[in-house]
């Protein structure tokens, strides 16, 4: 952490203020006592997390990644008590810590990102729906949950985005956080957690029924690399010779369409 920026560091010890103080909110402002079956789904939905965390698909050619996380959290958003939520965040995230080796500093920034936002949209949930969680003795309007998927996105991404640009100088564009696929598939792993939940309200098979999907998911966040290795020559990086002569058509075309002049450079690499 020493060797951040002084801002970057200074934007980190915030974001541990407010994480520590969702953190609180969501343990010490539950009036209550969580069932053995609360406890049991906590459990349950943190493993998962947990497991999420760790089993990642690396993206090709950068340092970013995708997994399922956003999906079993966000089913924990809408169905454990406050405290249970507090405790499934922070437990999801510390077998990747151990795993991985993650510098303190990074993941404690990942699990307050995480409190942060999901205080934050208990709270929109409070707001627009008068309760803060599913339960099966009454249900919550789905615009109310509808509305809260993108302040929970919205406000974790934004986090994460704002770190990047103060700790290494990326712009948001450069961060590849916004761009409308990565968004559309952690839009969709929200929806897949809101599936869950309310699966598991109608009966708990129903919610495992709603679960079997996500290994479709997980096996769809490997397309962009099958892509990327399709067209791609695996030691110099660039492009194969079919997807050379794709490009080289398409530009063809689109010249001759426009009637502007198209240049194409030769060159021969020694000991390449």
């Amino acid at each position: 952490m020493r060797n951040l920026p002084r801002v970057a560091q200074l934007y980190l010890v915030v974001c541990y203020l407010l994480g520590l103080s969702a953190f609180g909110w969501l343990l010490l402002s539950y009036q209550g006592r969580p069932s053995p079956e609360d406890w049991l789904l906590g459990t349950a939905l943190a493993v998962l997390a947990a497991l999420a965390q760790i089993f990642v698909v690396a993206r090709a050619g950068t340092s970013y990644s995708d997994h399922l996380t956003p999906a079993p959290l966000f089913a924990a958003f809408l169905l454990l008590p406050r405290p249970l939520l507090a405790l499934a965040v922070c437990l999801a995230f510390l077998p990747e810590w151990l795993w991985y080796r993650r510098k303190w500093f990074i993941q404690t920034f990942n699990i307050a990102t995480w409190l942060i936002a999901l205080a934050l949209g208990r709270w929109t949930l409070f707001l627009l729906g008068d309760h803060f969680r599913l339960e099966r003795a009454f249900s919550l309007p789905a615009a109310a949950i509808l509305v809260t998927i993108p302040v929970v996105l919205g406000t974790q991404t934004l986090l994460l985005a704002l770190a990047l640009k103060l700790a290494r100088g990326q712009s948001f564009r450069e961060t590849g956080l916004f761009v409308p696929t990565k968004l559309f598939v952690e839009v969709a792993l929200l929806c897949a957690g809101w599936a869950f939940a309310t699966a598991w309200l109608v009966h708990p098979l129903y919610g495992l029924a709603a679960a079997v999907p996500m290994a479709l998911i997980f096996q769809a966040l490997h397309v962009p690399n099958l892509l990327e290795e399709a067209s791609t020559e695996p030691k110099t990086g660039l492009a194969n010779m079919r997807h050379f002569n794709d490009v080289l058509v398409r530009d063809l075309e689109r010249a001759d369409r426009s009637s502007q002049p198209l240049s194409l450079l030769m060159c021969d690499l020694d000991y390449l």
